[in-house]
């Protein structure tokens, strides 16, 4: 289990996936994600990419966010995620989507100001997934995507339209930040 580390649900218990499906994030990495974000989570529309136990979109919107919408495949994750949903009062604020990813993005139709990406370790799937997201026009004004990898995978700097303007480095977790080239936020 693992607890929400801040907002109106601080200190929440949620369930996790078994971890030969998924690898949640740490409160350290979570903690950092919602420090470098600040107050631009309020009033976000949030979509959380290979979503897992949902513990960012739940993060997201402990913190302020409007609401989010969760793409997982595994459907032992997608149950755990709307169990989780349902301990937190969240299932309103939530569409969890089956499917791929790569398949998934392009159907989006709404635009999200902030973007979580955490695929599984070594699969290629980062380069893709910001191909994808670069060529959908799901990107609102300033919207910022976050891509929690392992430390050594390295994604491209520059993918489309979008560019690596930040990462930060917590043990085997890297946190790669991207944006349109024409819009970096200001560097923290």
């Amino acid at each position: 289990m693992i607890r929400v580390t801040g907002g109106s649900l601080r200190g929440h218990r949620l369930r996790t996936p078994p971890e030969r499906i998924t690898r949640p994030p740490t409160g350290r990495v979570r903690q950092a994600v919602f420090n470098i974000l600040g107050q631009s989570v309020h009033g976000a529309c949030v979509l959380d990419l290979f979503a897992g136990s949902g513990s960012y979109s739940i993060e997201s919107l402990s913190r302020g966010a409007k609401k989010a919408t969760l793409v997982e495949i595994h459907p032992a994750a997608r149950r755990m995620i709307r169990n989780n949903l349902a301990s937190t009062g969240l299932e309103d604020s939530c569409q969890i989507i089956a499917g791929d990813v790569l398949r998934i993005i392009p159907t989006l139709r709404e635009r999200f100001s902030f973007i979580i990406v955490a695929p599984p370790h070594f699969l290629d799937l980062i380069d893709p997934t910001l191909q994808a997201l670069s060529n959908a026009d799901i990107l609102a004004e300033g919207c910022q995507v976050m891509v929690q990898h392992h430390k050594s995978e390295i994604p491209r700097a520059n993918t489309g339209a979008l560019a690596r303007f930040r990462q930060n480095h917590y043990g085997t977790t890297t946190l790669s930040w991207y944006a349109k080239q024409t819009a970096f936020p200001s560097p923290s």
